[in-house]
């Protein structure tokens, strides 16, 4: 049975039915970097999921991760990306800082400051997106302007509903081929 769906950077989370890829030393079905291009087996794909990866690329892996991706989708398939919001994390910095959903794990932060230099810097992060920036960089993709904006665990794709695990998981986009 071939696999039409692909899990990027699955991390620990394996999805049955799909293709899951990372470049951990995780449960996965495929070790690759993404920035590169897909072997020539991996085509024809339906469906693109990510959580919490694209801050993990600079500019330039961003953009290639994305035309990687457009060149193996079939026409009509989407990407689904989902992120934290920049715009939620400064709005947070402004108002309560300490209300996040991470804040409790990390009991050692004291100050806005450290909060949000942890939320831009730790992780492995290397840039990050609110919804003006993440539309202006898959427009400078292959995608253009195939993007749509999307909520938490909703859309009307049914396979790519309720796949966030992380609540911070609000700055969500579907791009399609066409």
């Amino acid at each position: 049975m071939k696999i039409n769906k692909l899990h990027i950077a699955c991390g620990e989370r394996y999805f049955n039915g799909w293709m899951n890829i990372d470049i951990g030393a995780y449960k996965v079905d495929l070790t690759h970097d993404v920035t590169k291009k897909f072997p020539d087996s991996i085509h024809d794909i339906n469906l693109i999921y990510c959580e919490h990866f694209i801050e993990h690329l600079d500019v330039d892996e961003c953009i290639r991760f994305l035309n990687n991706c457009y060149d193996v989708l079939v026409a009509g398939g989407i990407i689904r990306i989902a992120t934290f919001d920049l715009d939620e994390l400064i709005d947070k910095y402004i108002t309560d800082w300490k209300d996040q959903c991470w804040i409790p794990s990390h009991p050692f932060i004291k100050t806005r400051a450290e909060m949000i230099n942890i939320g831009f810097r730790w992780w492995g992060h290397k840039w990050v997106y609110n919804f003006e920036e993440l539309k202006r960089r898959v427009s400078e993709s292959k995608f253009g302007d195939s993007i749509r904006k999307e909520k938490i665990s909703i859309s009307t794709i049914p396979e790519l509903c309720n796949l966030e695990t992380r609540q911070n998981s609000t700055l969500i986009v579907e791009g399609i081929k066409v």
